[in-house]
This record gives C-alpha cells, sequence and structure tokens, in this order.
C-alpha cells in the first residue's frame, strides 16, 4: 500500500531472497534496497537509482537505532528530513514484523529478510533531487561523513527558546547547552557529532560541512 509524507508518495514491499551460506555474513542480518522513482503526469515511473545495504536487524527494530542508520542515506538524496520520518518508521515496522534470517536445511543458501523502499519523485517539481540521484556514481550513493576537525568546530550555544532536536526528535530543554551548524540549526551534541560522522550534510537543509 503507497503512503504519503509531506510531499513523496513511497510504498514499502516485503520478501525473502535466497543468499549464499556464507561465514562472513553477520548474525541476523536484513537487506534494505531504496530506489528512487521518477514520475511525470504523462509517463511510467522510471527508476532513477537503486542502492542495497545489509544492515543487523537490530539497527532497524526502533527509531531511535533505525534514524541515525537510514536517514544520512536519505538526506544524500535529498529528501526533507519531515518526508523520512514516515519512511523510516515504516521499515522499522516492517522489520520487526519480518523474521529472522533461515537457513535451507540441504542446501548452501540462507533466506534473508529485504525491505524495499520504493520513492517516487516528480521530476517537474523536484529537479534538483533527480539530478543528484542522477549524477551519482554506478546509479549508488554513499554518505559522506565531515572531517573530525569541522566538528570540533562547531559552535555551542545556550537555548533559549522551546524546540527539538530534529535528529533523535526529543525537545531541548530551554537553557540548555546545543551544537549550532553554520548554517544556524541546532541539535544535541551527540546526535550531530555521530551524525556528521556518517554524512557531512546538514539533516534539515542539506548544508554541506567540510569532508
Amino acid at each position: 500500500m503507497m503512503s504519503m509524507g509531506r510531499g513523496y508518495p513511497f510504498q514499502i514491499e516485503e520478501r525473502y531472497i535466497s543468499v549464499p551460506d556464507d561465514p562472513s555474513l553477520f548474525d541476523d542480518p536484513i537487506q534494505v534496497e531504496i530506489r528512487l522513482l521518477s514520475t511525470t503526469l504523462h509517463h511510467q515511473p522510471e527508476i532513477i537509482t537503486t542502492d542495497s545495504s545489509i544492515f543487523h536487524r537490530s539497527q532497524l527494530l526502533s527509531n531511535n537505532t533505525a534514524w541515525p542508520t537510514l536517514s544520512p542515506v536519505l538526506s544524500t538524496l535529498g529528501l526533507p528530513i519531515n518526508d523520512q520520518i514516515p519512511m523510516i518508521d515504516e521499515i522499522s515496522n516492517s522489520t520487526r514484523e519480518m523474521g529472522a534470517i533461515r537457513t535451507c536445511r540441504g542446501r548452501r543458501s540462507q533466506i534473508m529478510p529485504e525491505i524495499i523502499l520504493l520513492i517516487w519523485i516528480d521530476d517537474e517539481d523536484d529537479p534538483m533531487i533527480v539530478a543528484l540521484a542522477e549524477s551519482m556514481e554506478s546509479g549508488t550513493f554513499h554518505p559522506v561523513p565531515a572531517t573530525m576537525a569541522s566538528i570540533k568546530a562547531l559552535e555551542k550555544v545556550v537555548l533559549d527558546g522551546s524546540d527539538h532536536c530534529t535528529i533523535c526528535l526529543d525537545e531541548f530543554c530551554v537553557g540548555s547547552e546545543v551544537t549550532r551548524m553554520p548554517c544556524s540549526h541546532v541539535y544535541h551534541q551527540d546526535c550531530i557529532v555521530e551524525w556528521l560522522k556518517t554524512s557531512n550534510l546538514c539533516p534539515l537543509c542539506r548544508f554541506r560541512m567540510p569532508s
């Protein structure tokens, strides 16, 4: 069933795939495939880019762990943070519903759960996102971490009003110290530091930190 974020329709598909019985594959894996599809009113959807990654299921079982795992990838695609929330929620729900990997008796293979996230982008309304996806080498996308020097140089400020951290979604305490990006968006220090170790993009506006 198709769902709708703020502006991007998306759909979650669940399936099980056969993979070789590889001793190097870590315990309890799950594969997540993200497909970005370009569509207009008069054309059939076309896949712009596809990314497949294998995670430990524990990384996706709750929003607290699924968010820092998947949001940097979606941000690299240019998807706004508000649109990512329902997508990641649904992936986490599907992870809990699907069973763990199963070994096929008598065969050198395993049955691994896979979640496919389909995201529809209107290439007339979102040319920037389409161009970004098409420019990514070999049709794949990978977050680039910020430099440690730029992370350490982030400004610390005292919050004088109510707001919330868009990484963990928890509210700030008035008067607490937060970390401010050069683009002026603020986050919990631990949240933004861990984020920038994976992606050099601001979660809200995609400001690029040095990499």
